[in-house]
């Protein structure tokens, strides 16, 4: 069985699209500048802003890039991002080949959004138990060398 290995933004993309999008849970999340104004839109479920992680927050919450204040804080960034979005692109490229999601872009505007796939859901769900069983372990070997 061929096994497939993830980076680490790899790993984020699908745990956070998971909590986000199927959870509906976006505490780890900085609420993009176009969403900050409409808070109280946020309380519907099935708004726009839920269906999608947006490749921005990629870049403001694992790169922590900082938005540019003068320009349309929709997608610039200040300094220099280019590196981290090669990488971005990269492992939703792969992502998105091997299955695991699917990706949209506006038509008449500027967006980028990532869906996951029932695999992706899978292997998002594979990847948070592990992390939780991982952090039981390593609470259960301090708390038995405390005894």
């Amino acid at each position: 069985m061929n096994k497939t290995r993830f980076s680490k933004l790899q790993k984020w993309i699908l745990t956070t699209c998971y909590k986000k999008t199927i959870l509906y849970d976006n505490s780890n999340l900085t609420i993009l500048n176009n969403w900050a104004w409409r808070k109280d839109k946020l309380q519907d479920k099935t708004n726009f802003y839920w269906q999608y992680l947006f490749r921005q927050e990629i870049l403001l919450d694992f790169f922590g890039c900082k938005t540019n204040p003068v320009c349309c804080s929709i997608y610039r960034f200040k300094g220099d991002v280019n590196k981290y979005q090669v990488a971005t692109g990269r492992s939703l490229r792969d992502l998105e080949i091997t299955g695991y999601i699917e990706t949209y872009e506006g038509e008449h505007s500027f967006w980028h959004g990532i869906q996951l796939t029932d695999k992706g859901i899978e292997k998002a769900k594979d990847i948070l138990n592990a992390n939780s069983l991982d952090n039981l372990s390593k609470v259960l070997t301090i708390s038995n060398s405390e005894c």
